[in-house]
């Protein structure tokens, strides 16, 4: 699916709407993200389930605007991953009419050591974790990490074949 939204092609005039907003964020790295009405609703945690993706929108311009394009196509096309297909599909939701818009953010910060931002955050209004009863889940809550916060947001749990042969290794010698 993401090589055909890939292969897609914007319009010129879109083309010259995303070289002004690039040149108005000058060489600022910007993360470019998902805006769903589905991801936005209440009750419905969509964080991680739609790729954000950062681009450090430096150097020439047409090399910055190509990174550009294919960040925004990637981005669209993650609302069509199986990851979110079946997150929606098992919240109900896989009749919904999702629509997207996408979101661009200028990354700020300073610079530490190879980094830009040394801590990254995703909040919610609501803390649907309560596992106690002092915690009031009117309060929201925040989940801060080190870097640009792609853990912070990251649900999907990606096992390759050495997590594997490592579980499996790990079951047999407690068994």
């Amino acid at each position: 699916m993401e090589q055909r939204f890939l292969a897609g092609r914007f319009p010129v005039a879109i083309q010259e709407q995303f070289r002004a907003m690039l040149d108005y964020y000058g060489q600022a790295p910007i993360i470019v993200r998902s805006s769903s009405l589905l991801e936005d609703s209440f009750g419905n945690a969509f964080a991680g389930k739609y790729r954000s993706l950062f681009c450090a929108n430096q150097g020439d311009p047409d090399v910055r605007l190509a990174d550009f394009m294919r960040a925004v196509k990637l981005v669209y096309a993650s609302a069509l991953n199986p990851d979110a297909l079946s997150y929606r599909c098992k919240r109900g939701l896989g009749e919904n009419d999702e629509q997207m818009a996408i979101l661009v953010q200028r990354v700020s910060g300073m610079p530490y050591t190879s980094i830009l931002s040394f801590a990254g955050r995703v909040a919610f209004s609501h803390n649907l974790y309560s596992w106690n009863d002092r915690i009031d889940t009117r309060q929201g809550i925040i989940r801060l990490v080190f870097g640009l916060g792609t853990r912070a947001v990251e649900r999907v749990v990606r096992i390759t074949p050495h997590d594997r042969h490592q579980s499996s290794h790990l079951r047999r010698k407690w068994e």
